[in-house]
């Protein structure tokens, strides 16, 4: 098995983290039930977006435009900020 060398920066890592996608709950709030629908809609690969929804895979901007213009939702609406018990510790 080829092992996959992490040569993201740790900006990119801590976004990651800090960030999850509800592109599930923005396509079914579009009324668009399938996957394979927002895929052809998009453009986006239904593999790409299964990986998305389960958040497997950070939504970049790219793929977040798009959807966005197909779904008529916000870019607001597609991430969602997670909290942390140490992220609130550096803030207070």
């Amino acid at each position: 098995m080829r092992r996959r060398m992490n040569h993201q920066p740790a900006i990119r890592s801590q976004m990651r983290s800090r960030y999850r996608n509800r592109v599930r709950e923005c396509r079914l709030r579009g009324l668009i039930i399938s996957e394979a629908e927002l895929s052809r809609r998009t453009g986006i690969e239904r593999t790409t977006l299964s990986a998305l929804e389960n958040n497997r895979r950070f939504l970049c901007i790219e793929h977040a435009l798009l959807i966005k213009e197909v779904l008529g939702c916000s870019l607001d609406d597609l991430y969602d900020r997670v909290l942390h018990p140490d992220n609130d510790k550096e803030r207070g």
